[in-house]
């Protein structure tokens, strides 16, 4: 599967998926927070998560934010 077909795959299966740019979403709940995006061949996904007890998201789209940053960075060094 290509990586922009995997992205998209992947954007469906999750429920509350947001756009955040043409080959870009994200997620985020109490527990969870990422970006995923492909760059050509790559499929590349920054994430924070808080596993059982480890705390809980209250700013989510604060969170999304940082970690599209992140994700820019990293597509600007791959």
């Amino acid at each position: 599967m290509a990586a922009a077909d995997q992205v998209g795959y992947d954007k469906a299966a999750v429920e509350g998926a947001k756009d955040v740019d043409a080959k870009t979403f994200s997620f985020f709940d109490e527990g969870q927070a990422y970006v995923e995006t492909s760059d050509g061949d790559l499929v590349l996904r920054a994430s924070l998560i808080y596993y059982v007890d480890g705390g809980k998201i209250t700013d989510g789209t604060g969170v999304v934010g940082r970690l599209h940053t992140l994700l820019g960075q990293m597509t600007q060094k791959v």
